[in-house]
């Protein structure tokens, strides 16, 4: 979308004045992690919510600053959203087009980085009160994030979840000069269930 919008973002707009956002849709995150937009189902049942309701009284603010910071990268002419998985992958499995990254570049080029894992994969990916919440302390700190979107309910297949984060590590090293970060040294986050996908991958 070549249309853009102010960072406009606030606790109490609902998520669907929030998807209305032109930047918003043109980033290509996700707005409803507790069920893919295109359900009208699941759309019907939360777009009514305001962010707080929606990602819970705690990580609100933060939700709503980093869904901000990423309506200025967007605005900027910066990418937002990246597919984890090939095409070829995702013609042969479309349940891999829904597992990417959101990209929020530190202020400094050549920064290490964070890779945020949202949790309950039995349900959501936790990408907005988990992952997108996690950005602005972590950009404050001079990270670059990357949260993922990962493998969910009947998509857990085959250890989807971390396979998911394990291409998303390799896709971020295959990637890092265009990302403009280090290797080395980077930290993965998880909350929850997405804390057990950390350690198993760490392992």
């Amino acid at each position: 979308s070549a249309e853009t919008y102010e960072p406009n973002i606030t606790t109490q707009m609902t998520m669907k004045e929030i998807r209305a956002n032109p930047s918003i849709a043109g980033s290509g995150i996700s707005t409803y992690g507790d069920g893919d937009a295109d359900s009208l189902l699941m759309r019907g049942i939360f777009e009514n919510l305001t962010l707080e309701e929606y990602v819970g009284s705690g990580p609100a603010q933060d939700c709503a600053e980093g869904l901000n910071l990423a309506i200025e990268n967007y605005n900027a002419g910066l990418q937002v959203t990246y597919q984890v998985y090939t095409p070829e992958e995702i013609a042969a499995d479309a349940s891999l087009g829904a597992v990417q990254l959101y990209y929020f570049p530190a202020e400094t080029p050549g920064s290490r980085y964070a890779l945020v894992v949202g949790g309950n994969v039995a349900m959501t990916s936790g990408e907005l009160r988990e992952g997108v919440a996690s950005v602005p302390q972590l950009h404050a700190m001079g990270y670059t994030v990357f949260v993922l979107r990962h493998s969910i309910w009947l998509d857990l297949k085959d250890n989807g979840p971390l396979r998911d984060l394990g291409r998303a590590v390799q896709y971020i090293t295959n990637h890092a000069q265009e990302f403009a970060v280090q290797t080395e040294d980077y930290a993965v986050f998880g909350y929850s269930s997405g804390g057990h996908l950390a350690g198993l991958f760490g392992s």
